[in-house]
C-alpha cells in the first residue's frame, strides 16, 4: 500500500496530551480516594489509583527504576481489575518506552477492547495506524476520538479537512459521514471554508444527505456550491447544484418569487434585514407572490443571483412596479462576474401599467459566470419602492 497523505498528531503533541491527560487522571483520583503518604504509591488501595500513577510515572519519567515501578502499578491494578483499561494503557506505554513496539500495539488493543472512550489510547492509536499506511484504521481512529472528546474536534477536524486532497481520504471518510457522526457540523463547516479540492465537496455533502428543507443543512449545501465557486469550478458547481434540486434549472431561478426556500448562490438571496431590505409578500391583486422593496440610506443590493450562462445573446424581461411616482427607484442589473462590467439594467422611474419591460445583453466567453442583483435608490431612506415579479432571462 503506497504511503497516504493522512495529516497526523505529532508525536511532540500526542505525549503532550498524554501527560495532561495522565496528570488530571491522577491528581482527580488523589480527591476521589485519597491514600496515607507513608503507604506510597504501592499501598494504594484502588485499582484505578494505582493505574493512573502508573500512567503518571511513564508519562513523567524515563528511568528504569520508575519504569518497573508504573509496571509494577499496572500490573497490580489490572490483577485487582482485570478490565482496567488505564492501566493496560499504562503497559502500553512502558512498553513503548523500552522499545518494545510488538507489545505496545497488542496492549493499546487490548486497552481499546476494554473502552473505546480514552482519548490517549485512541490518539496512540491513531498515530500507529497513520505509520502503517492504514487509511481505514486512521480514520476509525479519528471518529473514535472526536465522538469522545469534543474538545479535540478544534484540532483534528482541520487535519481531517487538508486530507480530503487526497482521493483515498475522501473515500475512507464516506462510510463514516453516512452515519452522519455527531461532528459532521463542525467537519463540513471547516470543508466548506478551507477546502481546496472542488470536486471533493460533492462527494462528501452527498454522503450526508442533507435535506434541502432544512435551514442549517440547505445552508451548508450552499456554502458549498459557494466554495466550489470561489476554486474557480463553475462547471462542476452548477452541475452539482441541477443534481440537488432534481428538476429541470431555467436561466434565472424563481423568477416569480413563490419558492420560497432558495439557497446557495444559484438562487436568490434576499437580503431582509436593514433599511434597505426587500421580502416575498402577497400582491395586492391576488397573483401570487413578489418582491417588496424598501429604501434605505443608500443605494443597496437587496436581492442577487449567480448565473451560468454560454456565451451569446439574451433577453431579461420583469415587472417593475413602484409604489408612487416619488418612490426610490429600483433597478435589475446583469453583471459580469469576473470584471464587474454592467452588462444590462432595467429600472422605473414611475408607476407602472403593468407592462413588462425588456433589456437585450450579451454573453462573452469571458462572461460566462454572472449575476443578476436587485437595487434600490437609497436618496429616501426608509420608504417603501414598490415590489418586482415575473424576472426571466431568453436565449435569443
Amino acid at each position: 500500500m503506497r504511503r497516504m497523505n493522512m495529516p497526523t498528531m505529532t508525536g511532540t503533541v500526542l505525549v503532550g496530551l498524554a501527560v495532561a491527560w495522565w496528570s488530571f487522571a491522577v491528581t482527580a483520583k488523589q480527591v476521589l480516594d485519597p491514600v496515607r503518604p507513608s503507604i506510597g504509591l504501592l499501598g494504594m488501595t484502588s485499582s484505578q489509583a494505582q493505574a493512573g500513577a502508573a500512567s503518571n510515572l511513564v508519562a513523567s519519567v524515563t528511568g528504569k527504576a520508575e519504569r518497573e515501578k508504573a509496571r509494577r502499578l499496572a500490573a497490580t491494578a489490572l490483577d485487582r481489575e482485570p478490565g482496567n483499561a488505564t492501566a493496560a494503557r499504562a503497559m502500553a506505554f512502558v512498553a513503548a518506552a523500552e522499545g518494545r513496539q510488538a507489545s505496545f500495539k497488542a496492549w493499546l488493543n487490548y486497552a481499546e477492547s476494554l473502552s473505546r472512550r480514552d482519548t490517549i489510547t485512541q490518539l496512540a492509536l491513531l498515530e500507529i495506524t497513520a505509520a502503517a499506511s492504514d487509511m481505514a484504521g486512521t480514520l476509525r481512529h479519528y471518529n473514535r476520538t472526536m465522538l469522545v472528546n469534543v474538545g479535540l474536534r478544534d484540532t483534528l477536524v482541520p487535519i481531517l479537512v487538508s486530507a480530503t486532497s487526497d482521493p483515498e481520504a475522501v473515500r475512507g471518510l464516506v462510510p463514516f459521514l453516512q452515519n452522519r457522526p455527531a461532528w459532521w457540523p463542525q467537519f463540513v463547516g471547516a470543508l466548506n471554508a478551507r477546502s481546496t479540492s472542488p470536486s471533493t465537496i460533492p462527494i462528501i455533502l452527498q454522503s450526508l444527505r442533507l435535506d434541502t428543507t432544512n435551514q442549517s443543512e440547505a445552508s451548508a449545501l450552499g456554502d458549498g456550491l459557494s466554495r466550489m465557486l470561489n476554486l474557480g469550478d463553475r462547471e462542476g458547481a452548477f452541475a452539482f447544484y441541477r443534481k440537488i434540486r432534481k428538476a429541470p434549472v431555467s436561466l434565472l431561478r424563481d423568477g416569480s418569487f413563490e419558492q420560497g426556500n432558495s439557497f446557495g448562490p444559484f438562487e436568490w438571496a434576499i437580503h431582509e434585514e436593514g433599511s434597505s431590505a426587500a421580502s416575498r409578500q402577497e400582491r395586492a391583486d391576488g397573483r401570487g407572490l413578489a418582491l417588496f422593496v424598501a429604501s434605505g440610506d443608500s443605494d443597496t443590493t437587496v436581492a442577487e443571483q449567480v448565473l451560468v450562462l454560454k456565451p451569446g445573446d439574451y433577453s431579461l424581461s420583469a415587472l417593475i412596479v413602484p409604489d408612487a411616482e416619488s418612490s426610490p427607484p429600483m433597478s435589475i442589473r446583469v453583471r459580469c462576474q469576473a470584471s464587474g462590467a454592467e452588462l444590462t439594467k432595467l429600472s422605473s422611474m414611475a408607476p407602472s401599467s403593468g407592462r413588462i419591460e425588456h433589456a437585450r445583453f450579451h454573453i462573452s466567453e469571458q462572461c460566462q459566470l454572472a449575476r443578476i442583483m436587485i437595487s434600490v435608490d437609497g436618496a429616501s431612506g426608509g420608504q417603501a419602492a414598490g415590489w418586482i415579479d415575473d424576472i426571466a432571462i431568453t436565449r435569443l
